[in-house]
Order: C-alpha cells, then sequence, then structure tokens
C-alpha cells in the first residue's frame, strides 16, 4: 500500500531541522495527528504540503524533496498561529504549539483554508 499514513511510517521519513529533533513534543503530536487523518485529511495535507493531492508511488519514503520539517518562528502566541509551508521543498513550517489538541485544530484549519493560498514567510 503506498498510501501508508501509520505512525512509525510517517515518523520515519520526516527529516527535523532548525529547532526540533524526533523527540520534540510537536514531532511526536504531528505524527499522531497526521495518522489519524481521514482520506479527505490526507488529500487536503497533501496539496497543502506539495501542491499534489496524493503521495508519490512507493509513499512517503518516495517524497522528493523529503517532508521536512521546521520550527516556526512567531512574535506572539505560538497556537494563534497556521502552520505554512514550501511546496517546492516540501517544507513543513510548524509553530511549537502547546498541545496536539491545538497542533490538530491549526493543521486542520490550515490545510482547509489554505488551499491556492500563496504566502511568503
Amino acid at each position: 500500500n503506498t498510501e501508508n499514513w501509520e505512525k512509525d511510517v510517517i515518523a520515519r521519513h520526516i527529516l527535523c531541522k532548525h529547532g526540533y529533533d524526533s523527540n520534540s513534543p510537536q514531532i511526536r503530536d504531528l505524527v499522531v495527528v497526521l495518522s489519524e487523518l481521514d482520506q479527505t485529511g490526507r488529500r487536503l495535507f497533501m496539496q497543502f504540503l506539495t501542491g499534489s493531492p496524493r503521495l508519490p508511488i512507493g509513499g512517503f519514503g518516495e517524497l522528493r524533496p523529503r517532508l521536512t520539517v521546521v520550527r516556526k518562528n512567531v512574535s506572539g502566541p505560538a497556537d494563534d498561529v497556521l502552520p505554512s509551508c514550501s511546496t517546492c521543498q516540501v517544507y513543513l513550517k510548524l509553530p511549537p504549539y502547546s498541545s496536539r489538541a491545538v497542533l490538530e485544530r491549526r493543521l486542520k484549519q490550515a490545510i482547509q483554508e489554505g488551499q491556492g493560498h500563496f504566502a511568503l514567510d
């Protein structure tokens, strides 16, 4: 199955940089939230992240460049800020959210409302 969204598969293929590592609470929370997305949520996330609604054949391991997650520096409360991305680099900029619930809410808001949005941040 090329659309494998199990936690261990997702975690294995995330490259953490600039303020995050694989043990960061936000990365662990992101893995859980992504693994629990339904089919629509998965398509929205992939569209948001890569510009394509599906993983490539072979799944997360075949994303080129790799899925990279970095800490999004924010002024003010991180919980008030949406994540953003650079689709060409498959680069997710994730604020340091205070909980999994906040991360899930903000990520779902970004992938639903951010379709077709272009930002230079």
